[in-house]
């Protein structure tokens, strides 16, 4: 677990309105922005309320307010929508694509 990104968010990122963006915290803790991500996600699985803003200021902080513990759920509830929708239309795609292909031979 990256207690060194738990601690700057804890004391810095109390807040939708005070989010630090990915690529500062990465320059901060010598990783790279995948990595913070990845370790924002254990955080969360530990029982911390790290959430990304996806309006300005833009990035993560920890969840002050129900409103936007909301707000949150409901950007992740979008996205899973968004995925569902891609993999369907992919796997129609792919399987008419493959289906024309299995008939060229």
């Amino acid at each position: 677990m990256n207690i060194k990104l738990l601690t700057i968010l804890a004391q810095q990122a109390i807040g939708s309105d005070h989010a630090i963006r990915v690529g500062i915290l990465a320059g901060h803790l010598g990783i790279s922005e995948r990595q913070v991500r990845a370790d924002a996600l254990e955080l969360i699985q530990a029982g911390h309320p790290i959430a990304s803003s996806i309006r300005p200021p833009y990035g993560l902080f920890i969840v002050r307010t129900e409103e936007e513990k909301r707000q949150y759920a409901n950007q992740i509830r979008s996205r899973i929508r968004e995925l569902w929708t891609r993999l369907r239309a992919f796997d129609r795609a792919s399987a008419d694509t493959l289906a024309g292909q299995m008939e060229m031979f």
